[in-house]
């Protein structure tokens, strides 16, 4: 088996917990850890290699999604606070104050 040895920084709290491990469990936990992930990317790339989609079109998708969710949740928002104005009565190029998302969000 071959040794590599990874070096991090973590915070003093992790570096608490890590040292009440003893270090032959942690090549156990680290090797599965990374085997799994390893996995993971893998398998994303075989899938992004089939794919057709562009960088265009994928952006297109998610300017649907974005502009989808922040119609959703002004909704909710207006719903919620007697309000009428919607995403569709305004200038289709500017979006909801952020701010007023976050609220819906937060209260959920």
């Amino acid at each position: 088996m071959a040794e590599v040895v990874l070096r991090m920084e973590v915070s003093e709290d992790l570096a608490k917990q890590l040292k009440t491990v003893p270090k032959s469990r942690w090549t156990l936990y680290v090797n599965k850890v990374l085997k799994e992930k390893l996995a993971k990317i893998s398998r994303i790339e075989r899938i992004l290699a089939k794919s057709r989609l562009t960088e265009e079109k994928a952006y297109e998708i998610s300017e649907k999604i974005d502009k989808a969710l922040a119609e959703r949740y002004e909704k909710l928002y207006n719903d919620r606070h007697g309000l009428e104005e919607t995403i569709k009565n305004r200038d289709t190029n500017r979006r909801p104050p952020l701010t007023s998302i976050l609220a819906v969000i937060e209260n959920e």
